[in-house]
């Protein structure tokens, strides 16, 4: 029984490094590369999400001032991001004016974007749900 007493903490511990570790290299994932949407799936329509096929729409985050900058189908974004272990939320995004045909996608997007609240970044792949997991956003590395 004294053994697994003092067993018990060193398992905690060590069950709380490989949790955060996870976490920061989520992190690292999130911050190292450019990303590109390559999906869009949402649990409540009957129809695939067709993504505009004009230009890549990419998203980057930025490490050193929080920032996130991307590009949508008309216009380019940026704004602030937060992460707290898994979650992700963006605060307001600022971005072009252009006008285009993609427009009700692009405002679509910036929609879901706003919905975020958690990530999983791995070396290749970026997954954004939100908080109902009903949305899910899938990125590729560029």
């Amino acid at each position: 029984m004294k053994t697994m007493i003092k067993t018990l903490p060193v398992v905690a511990l060590a069950l709380f490094m490989v949790a955060c570790g996870g976490s920061k290299k989520n992190y690292e994932n999130l911050t190292a590369h450019e990303w590109v949407l390559d999906k869009v799936e949402y649990a409540d329509s009957a129809s695939q999400i067709v993504i505009p096929g004009q230009k890549e729409l990419k998203i980057m985050f930025a490490d050193s001032n929080k920032t996130v900058y991307g590009v949508a189908p008309c216009n380019g974004f940026f704004g602030p991001f937060t992460v707290e272990g898994d979650n992700l939320s963006f605060g307001n995004l600022a971005s072009t004016m252009a006008y285009c045909l993609d427009m009700p996608f692009e405002s679509a997007y910036h929609g879901w974007l706003s919905t975020v609240k958690t990530y999983k970044a791995t070396e290749n792949t970026l997954t954004l749900r939100d908080g109902d997991n009903k949305l899910t956003l899938h990125y590729i590395k560029k």
